[in-house]
């Protein structure tokens, strides 16, 4: 039963992304909406990891930007 009921939210989500990505002239609040809507989308089908849901961006280490130079 739990499982229709994610299987329906996330039809009815589709649904919703597809209307908003193929409307013209999307307002901004509309705009806003699709971008929650996807990541929500995202969430839900376990295609964003940890990293990507933290809102602050991985600071580097000294150490870190050295070994990139040397890979590079």
């Amino acid at each position: 039963m739990k499982r229709n009921q994610q299987d329906l939210k996330m039809s009815d989500m589709n649904r919703r992304i597809y209307f908003l990505e193929t409307e013209k002239n999307l307002s901004e609040s509309e705009i806003k909406e699709l971008q929650i809507l996807k990541f929500a989308r995202d969430v839900e089908s376990n295609r964003v990891t940890n990293n990507e849901m933290s809102s602050k961006p991985k600071r580097l280490s000294l150490t870190d930007v050295r070994l990139k130079r040397v890979k590079a």
